[in-house]
């Protein structure tokens, strides 16, 4: 009876110790399963991050593309418009040079015109059209 008893109590301790061991596995399983979950979870908050900083480098980058387009449509706008405003400043410099000789034949031929009656007067046929009106005209100037 005492073997029985040893035996049973052995088995109880044996049992005991099983229980243990197994409650001691599952606690260290749990710790090591919470702690893998912690780790994924800052490896995948780490893959987050790494994939939001890239996206915000390929904004920036695609942000510096479009200002750089930008800038170059300005530049070329800019180009057009010094080009236009050239041409338009030559053509009425053009214009003005234009008028300026005309303008300058005009003097010319007033001035060679008035050079030629102060030299011969009037003709022969314009004094006698105007006769009667310079007699008249000298008479009123003598009286």
């Amino acid at each position: 009876m005492s073997q029985t008893v040893l035996k049973d109590i052995e088995n109880k301790n044996k049992i005991e110790n099983d229980k243990m061991q197994r409650y001691l596995q599952e606690k260290e399983e749990k710790l090591i399963r919470k702690e893998k979950e912690k780790f994924d979870k800052i490896q995948n908050g780490k893959k987050d991050l790494k994939a939001y900083l890239d996206m915000q480098v390929e904004e920036k980058r695609k942000e510096k593309e479009f200002q750089q387009l930008l800038n170059k449509e300005q530049a070329r706008i800019w180009n057009t418009d010094k080009d236009s405003f050239k041409f338009q400043t030559e053509l009425i410099n053009e214009k003005i040079r234009t008028m300026n000789r005309f303008n300058q034949d005009i003097l010319k031929t007033q001035i060679d015109l008035k050079k030629t009656m102060n030299s011969t007067g009037m003709s022969d046929q314009e004094y006698l059209l105007n006769r009667n009106l310079i007699e008249n005209a000298s008479k009123a100037l003598n009286s």
